[in-house]
């Protein structure tokens, strides 16, 4: 056998070991994740809006519970009133 069949020989093993799978085990094409960048963009701005919205209501039920006006100024019974009156 010369050296050209020997490397005929060779680069036709590799030949079939790559397409039997051999060389570095089977090939799977990976899985795309496919992702809409308006869509993520409009999901975090109703996520930051909704967050928003319950730190202002917080805040509002925040000042309207301590807020003079809420309790009349008086200590006692009366103290819990929402309304303003006798």
């Amino acid at each position: 056998m010369g050296v050209e069949t020997a490397i005929a020989v060779g680069v036709g093993a590799l030949a079939g070991a790559a397409s039997s799978g051999m060389m570095g085990g089977k090939q799977s094409t990976p899985k795309v994740v496919q992702q809409d960048p308006e869509a993520d963009a409009r999901a975090a701005k109703t996520k930051a809006d909704e967050a928003a919205g319950k730190a202002a209501a917080q805040a509002k039920k925040n000042r309207k519970a301590s807020s003079l006006l809420s309790t009349g100024g008086e200590s006692g019974l009366d103290a819990g009133k929402n309304t303003l009156g006798a």
